[in-house]
């Protein structure tokens, strides 16, 4: 295993006979299909740079407050298990009557040395006008792929790989990049990825979701398909304006993606290599549970949200938005800036008398808490 790469005893792979089906908030017997639908499952590897560690790192310094590694990790294991979820969410909401899909958290491999996460790290480069390094990730995308068919068998058994890297990402010296997979790489060598993560949550659950989808065999919108970028589902090509009409389609997959997904699915069978009907399991269930729990994301202040996402120093910018616009526009203060930027709020965010965030949007529920 690479030097730098702490392994916790707490993110081996769960031997439970059962898994959990965190949207739901219930628990699945291992392959039982819900309602005549086929499950697909994809258990996720994640791996963080050490761009991702030292940038945490850093931040707890400039708050004066230097804290132990194991603080740093629960923190970054902590973000991405939200993260995870947030694509979990996405997908589990495909409008499919015949397949269904789930993403499960296997575990977070968290790189403190540049060594550890060479793929990356050793390709960063400064260039003028970057306040970050700027990685070839067409490259790197290579290394990590070449990495993990040589050392694979030292993690969990997984689907897919994805690391998260703080530095610039560019294709073909293109920085307008935020992430990379291989077209159809799932159940095979190629289920590698590598997504660009400055902070801002919403975007990176997106880009994370969306490159998970290439690797699942789904096209762009617009690509070879009738399905139009402009109307922002998952797989749009490009991050446009959205108005209020489609503001909750970034939560969605298209009618092409959901079609794709299900040829490359059968595909798959055909070549006896689908890897994604075997029962995903968590690998710390028992963390996973505590991070993303309702009932725990309700404890989460819109202030300790912006402070979790955007940094200890930042905090929620009251009335930038009514409180029922919050979901998707949640403003936290960025103290490198100075100005104030939207997040996506969390699932249980309360955002009126008895509402909280769905899906990105405010919904009634008598669940609710009955105060803001």
């Amino acid at each position: 295993m690479a030097d730098g790469v702490p392994w916790f005893a707490g993110n081996m792979w769960s031997n439970q006979g059962s898994q959990w089906n965190g949207g739901a908030n219930m628990w699945v017997p291992p392959g039982n299909g819900m309602f005549g639908k086929e499950e697909l499952g994809v258990e996720l590897l994640v791996f963080l740079d050490d761009s991702i560690y030292h940038g945490m790192k850093d931040e707890m310094l400039a708050m004066g407050q230097p804290v132990p590694d194991s603080v740093i990790f629960n923190l970054l294991k902590q973000r991405y298990a939200i993260i995870v979820q947030g694509m979990d969410l996405r997908y589990g909401d495909i409008a499919a009557t015949d397949y269904s899909i789930k993403v499960r958290l296997k575990g977070v491999m968290i790189c403190t040395k540049p060594q550890a996460s060479f793929w990356t790290s050793a390709r960063a480069s400064k260039q003028l006008g970057k306040e970050r390094g700027v990685v070839d990730v067409d490259d790197a995308l290579d290394d990590f792929r070449d990495y993990l068919k040589q050392f694979g068998h030292a993690f969990p058994e997984y689907d897919h790989a994805m690391t998260f890297t703080g530095f610039d990402i560019a294709s073909e010296g293109k920085t307008s990049t935020i992430g990379v997979a291989f077209f159809e790489g799932i159940c095979s060598d190629l289920s590698v990825s590598i997504i660009e993560d400055h902070g801002n949550t919403v975007t990176t659950i997106e880009t994370a979701t969306h490159e998970l989808g290439h690797s699942l065999g789904s096209e762009h919108d617009g690509t070879g398909n009738l399905c139009q970028s402009d109307l922002q589902y998952i797989m749009a090509y490009y991050v446009g304006t959205r108005s209020e009409q489609i503001e909750t389609n970034p939560w969605k997959f298209s009618d092409c993606s959901i079609t794709y997904f299900r040829l490359f699915k059968e595909t798959l069978k055909r070549k006896n290599r689908n890897c994604l009907f075997d029962p995903a399991t968590t690998g710390n269930l028992f963390e996973w549970t505590v991070f993303t729990r309702q009932q725990a994301l309700q404890k989460y202040t819109p202030d300790i949200q912006c402070k979790i996402f955007q940094g200890g120093m930042s905090y929620h910018c009251k009335g930038m938005v009514p409180d029922d616009k919050i979901c998707n526009k949640l403003y936290c203060y960025i103290v490198k800036t100075g100005q104030c930027k939207p997040i996506q709020a969390m699932e249980g965010t309360p955002c009126g008398f008895k509402q909280w965030c769905l899906r990105g949007e405010c919904k009634m529920d008598t669940s609710a808490p009955p105060y803001m």
